[in-house]
């Protein structure tokens, strides 16, 4: 293993100074600090928060016996010392808790990992902002996310102002190009549905007739839902199960999601 020190010194001497490194990266710069110690701090600080979520989520399964398939967490372990951010925490801790197995052979998990790592902030909040407003506007009813007819009928309309206030954004402009972006990218990921439309109302109420304001129309995936279950520590639950409002679904997720959200079908036209 390359020692950090010795990275550290390739890299001051390409940039010139540590003063250089710091206005480069900013507080990131603490990860090639001084001395190895600061480096080994903030990766056990990130590291932990992903156990203390992944312990949360096995909740009474936590007396079970089981173990980690290796590469799994050898992923976590690699991936997750440079987490910072809480949500991105809340699923790699869930997805360590759902790759728990009484011989540790299961090594599933693995695509969803790499699926949250190669997702930005922004389309993971968009990704669990999509499936916990399906999952209010449709706990307890009769569809199944394993059906394609049915992922049509629990398809969404929520209104451009409900995303802003997710996201945590002020200027709409950019959050216009930035939800265009993420809708793409969990597209390509196979996290919702190809068919989704953001924009003004008249070119949403083909799709959702109840749309009165400028916002965006998705429709959830298989692949989507499922990791929304894993990431909350349901792996032994089936994807049919998704609108049960048995499975618990609860995190520490800092998410303002205000109302506005709407089915894309209404309920005369799923008769």
């Amino acid at each position: 293993m390359t020692d950090p020190n010795t990275v550290l010194g390739a890299g001051l001497a390409l940039v010139g100074s540590k003063d250089v490194l710091n206005r480069l990266l900013g507080p990131t710069a603490d990860y090639v600090g001084e001395e190895v110690k600061n480096l080994v701090e903030k990766a056990n600080n990130n590291l932990s928060a992903i156990f203390k979520n992944a312990i949360k989520k096995l909740g009474s399964k936590w007396d079970d016996p089981g173990t980690v398939n290796p590469r799994v967490f050898k992923q976590v372990w690699a991936e997750g010392a440079f987490i910072e951010d809480a949500l991105a925490a809340e699923y790699f801790g869930g997805l360590l808790a759902s790759a728990r197995s009484p011989d540790g052979k299961d090594d599933r998990v693995l695509s969803l990992l790499s699926t949250v790592r190669d997702l930005s902030i922004y389309e993971l909040r968009l990704h669990y902002l999509i499936y916990t407003l399906i999952r209010s506007l449709f706990l307890g009813k009769q569809f199944t996310i394993a059906s394609q007819e049915d992922r049509v009928k629990v398809g969404i309309y929520f209104p451009f102002r409900v995303y802003v206030k997710a996201m945590g954004l002020t200027n709409e402009n950019a959050a216009q190009e930035l939800a265009a972006h993420s809708l793409i990218t969990l597209i390509k990921h196979e996290m919702i549905d190809h068919r989704f439309t953001m924009g003004p109302v008249e070119m949403l109420t083909k799709s959702c007739h109840g749309a009165t304001e400028p916002g965006i129309t998705v429709i959830p995936s298989f692949f989507g839902a499922e990791l929304y279950l894993w990431a909350h520590g349901h792996s032994d639950k089936r994807i049919d199960h998704f609108l049960n409002p048995e499975i618990l679904c609860a995190n520490d997720v800092k998410m303002e999601i205000i109302d506005g959200t709407l089915p894309m079908v209404s309920e005369s036209d799923t008769c």
